[in-house]
């Protein structure tokens, strides 16, 4: 028995999805779909955009994704089976979606999703923590239409600023006390006078950034020259897309949630009509404080660099700050930081205290006002604290006195979710496994050995039960079945650990 207490983390984040997608014109349909469903979740900037062939990744590409470390593999490419047994060893989410018959049928207009995120809704909380003002700011609702508004401006609008075209009832009821700044968007003509009076020193905050909430859902990265630069990505691929699309996860926390990048397709980035208007949003874009402190970088992955600096030249000519013109080879996976021993953002998670060996922990749902859909989930990371008194040594090497942390992944939503996906290796209906650590090929990890006719002995203690459920068959509980540990929505989850 235990003669001292011991820490029990857990941190609630959303769930962490990435989408693999053909590197082809034609994509870019898909991509539509994958940024609309994205910035209306919480946490959603952070499901990244992958280019495959469905035979291999690039080392670059490799090098991200496991970084990112999603938890669902989504894919509108079919993988072979050596790509698929690739991404389960070395990035091991707990499910991997081939792509679906009916989405392609209709046009990719909405995607079938095993398991969706949490949505989040515009409210002014949500506002405020989106934004980097300190007082409040107006919401910038770009109103486009589908069947009036030019598709290239739609998809330059959509992409870069968010938006609610048409908002259904229940973003309407959360805007309704939220102060916003609509604009009917047209044409490339009708983007001049809002360009122009978004370029004013006023606060403003444009409905993407609040799919970067938390910002803290990835780790930390190391410091880069160019991490605090504001982006402007020129091109009409794929490649430049993802880079957009995946470069928050890529800079420091602190300024995730604000505007850090846009992308301009080539023709609105040599658009005579919107030249004088795209430069003057771009100078207070770039530089919010007007203190001529601040610098602007474009990169492109498809252009030449004469190409890019031609390009370039009339939009930058007036601007007033450091500029770099840079044409990328490839993209640049996040360099994780390596933090303190322990938990990360210790201060944000829930902490248990824990005395025996068994104990029954109720882990409370995200402090998140869910849109109206049912059936979305989020993630709960348990970080269980090993005592060096328990345990002297490791792998027969003595140990420093200091805490030796598991990380142990739980999808949550509702109970019954969760005592599924564990209960169909361990044959019991609450989760009963002992952690205790020990060594694989001279590193450390945690031992998990499960009650039932099967043993998770020996995996790694960051993606243990997402190896597991990555190889069975999926199974839903009857609504009976689920009524007897909790329903939609969420209700609270036992699990006992030891």
């Amino acid at each position: 028995m235990l003669t001292s207490p011991y820490s029990i983390y857990v941190n609630k984040r959303p769930l962490r999805i990435a989408f693999l997608i053909e590197d082809k014109p034609e994509s870019l349909a898909i991509i539509d779909t994958v940024v609309a469903y994205n910035r209306d979740r919480w946490g959603g900037r952070y499901n990244p955009i992958v280019l495959t062939d469905g035979q291999t990744l690039t080392e670059a590409w490799w090098l991200f994704l496991e970084a990112v470390d999603p938890d669902v593999v989504k894919s509108f490419v079919t993988l072979t089976d050596d790509l698929v047994a690739s991404i389960e060893r070395r990035v091991s989410p707990y499910l991997i979606q081939q792509p679906d018959r009916h989405e392609q049928e209709n046009g990719y207009r909405r995607l079938n999703l095993l398991d969706e995120g949490l949505s989040l809704l515009p409210t002014a909380l949500n506002a405020r923590m989106a934004s980097w003002a300190i007082g409040e700011s107006s919401l910038v609702l770009f109103e486009t239409n589908w069947q009036k508004t030019d598709p290239l401006i739609k998809r330059f609008t959509e992409w870069n600023f968010g938006g609610y075209s048409p908002p259904i009832q229940a973003v309407t009821r959360a805007l309704a006390d939220v102060r916003t700044q609509p604009y009917t968007i047209t044409d490339a003509a009708s983007l001049v006078t809002p360009l122009t009076e978004l370029s004013t020193f006023r606060s403003f905050t444009y409905p993407i950034q609040l799919c970067s909430i938390p910002k803290d859902a990835q780790p930390d990265v190391e410091y880069d020259g160019f991490g605090e630069t504001f982006h402007v990505v020129i091109g009409d691929t794929p490649a430049e897309v993802a880079y957009f699309w995946n470069r928050p996860v890529t800079i420091p926390q602190w300024s995730r949630n604000y505007l850090n990048q846009v992308r301009l397709p080539l023709d609105v980035a040599t658009n005579a009509q919107l030249t004088t208007a795209l430069t003057s949003w771009l100078q207070r874009a770039a530089d919010p404080n007007g203190d001529h402190q601040h610098g602007i970088r474009f990169v492109s992955l498809s252009l030449s660099q004469e190409r890019l600096q031609e390009v370039v030249e009339p939009l930058a000519r007036e601007l007033r700050m450091f500029r770099n013109v840079d044409a990328l080879g490839e993209i640049q996976p996040p360099k994780i930081r390596e933090g303190f021993p322990g938990p990360p953002g210790q201060d944000k998670m829930d902490l248990y205290r824990a005395t025996g060996t068994t104990e029954r922990l109720t882990v409370r749902e995200p402090d998140v006002l869910q849109g109206p859909r049912g059936g979305e989930r989020w993630k709960a990371d348990l970080y269980i604290e090993f005592r060096p008194e328990r345990y002297p040594t490791i792998g027969g090497r003595p140990q420093r006195r200091q805490a030796v942390w598991c990380r142990l992944p739980l999808l949550t939503l509702d109970s019954a979710t969760v005592v599924d996906r564990i209960a169909a290796h361990t044959g019991e209906q609450f989760a009963d496994f002992e952690v205790r650590p020990g060594q694989r090929s001279g590193k450390l990890v945690a031992v998990i050995d499960c009650r039932g006719p099967v043993s998770t002995d020996g995996l790694r203690s960051s993606r243990h039960l997402r190896c597991l459920t990555a190889r069975r068959r999926r199974r839903r509980r009857s609504t009976s079945e689920q009524s007897t540990f909790g329903t939609v929505p969420r209700a609270s989850q036992r699990t006992r650990t030891t």
